[in-house]
């Protein structure tokens, strides 16, 4: 009785793991109109951005997935027609965020 217990513990811990690979990044942009393209960036082994993904923003928000990684990396935001980044750590939770 006391291994079937132990046995079922175990599968229940199992299965409650996270095994996503990716991690969600959503949020709301106050201000900009729909249609407006978010830019998604990382940066390479020098130090230079590049785009990853193109985000339109519908509604208000934005919502989009990339690949989990073993380690954090430096995410970049830019608006369309705004000069400015909005720079966040890419870590192993979904983000979200609300941007003025």
């Amino acid at each position: 009785m006391r291994k079937i217990v132990f046995g079922l513990i175990a599968v229940f811990f199992y299965s409650c793991q996270d095994n996503s690979t990716t991690i969600e990044i959503k949020g709301t942009a106050k201000g900009m109109e729909d249609g407006t393209q978010l830019l998604f960036q990382k940066l390479n082994e020098t130090n230079q951005p590049y785009v990853v993904d193109t985000i339109i923003i519908s509604n208000g928000s934005f919502e989009f997935e990339i690949e989990k990684k073993d380690f954090p990396e430096i995410g970049l935001l830019t608006f369309q027609n705004v000069n400015s980044n909005v720079i966040f750590f890419i870590e192993d939770k979904d983000l979200k965020a609300t941007i003025y």
